[in-house]
């Protein structure tokens, strides 16, 4: 894919909320370290937690239906998240919230390159960040998926493609795709690796 197009849009993105105003929890959460007492504060950040969370998954879902070839590949993405270990995520999300900080931090302190640096830096690192992961978890959701229980097909896929994340047999075929395509990146890869065993899944 194009990684840094994707980096920079997002950085555009930050760039423009800032710029506006606007709300975003990643951008607000750091500075409730500056004073560990001021419950208004955290409760206005949980606020906006919760607004961003809600809003973002109910617009992945809505773009869900309309766009069901992209809802396709955020389910394949998506699976790979989910089967992230714990401690591996919650580091991630971790180094992205402090990436998130500084950018907007430096912002606020009259330089604006520190979007355009720290943001390119969590999106090509692949950490996680919560509020586009929100947004992702609502692409992933499709008509299927709505309806629980056993007719919920793409949540057995899901199941299943989390399963050959953790496998042998998916250690193998990274390695054959890496000496197929020395040229791409991990996340390319794995990309290619899911998109091929998906068909193959029982």
């Amino acid at each position: 894919g194009l990684p840094w197009a994707g980096a920079l849009l997002f950085a555009v993105g930050l760039f423009t909320i800032c710029e506006y105003g606007f709300n975003l929890y990643t951008g607000k959460a750091g500075y409730i370290a500056e004073d560990f007492s001021n419950v208004r504060y955290m409760g206005f950040v949980a606020g906006v937690l919760a607004v961003n969370l809600v809003t973002t998954f109910a617009a992945g879902a809505g773009l869900s239906f309309l766009y069901t070839d992209i809802a396709e590949s955020a389910r394949t993405l998506y699976s790979a998240k989910l089967s992230a270990p714990l401690a591996r995520s919650f580091v991630s999300a971790v180094l992205c919230g402090v990436l998130m900080f500084a950018a907007v931090d430096t912002k606020k302190r009259g330089t604006r390159l520190g979007i355009f640096l720290a943001v390119p830096a969590f999106i090509l690192a692949g950490f996680d960040h919560s509020i586009a992961n929100s947004f992702y978890g609502g692409l992933a959701v499709g008509a299927d998926t709505l309806a629980f229980g056993s007719e919920c097909g793409d949540i057995d896929v899901l199941r299943k493609t989390a399963e050959f994340l953790s496998s042998e047999d998916y250690k193998s075929a990274i390695a054959a795709a890496r000496d197929e395509n020395p040229h791409l990146q991990a996340g390319a890869l794995r990309n290619l690796v899911l998109g091929r065993s998906l068909g193959s899944v029982p």
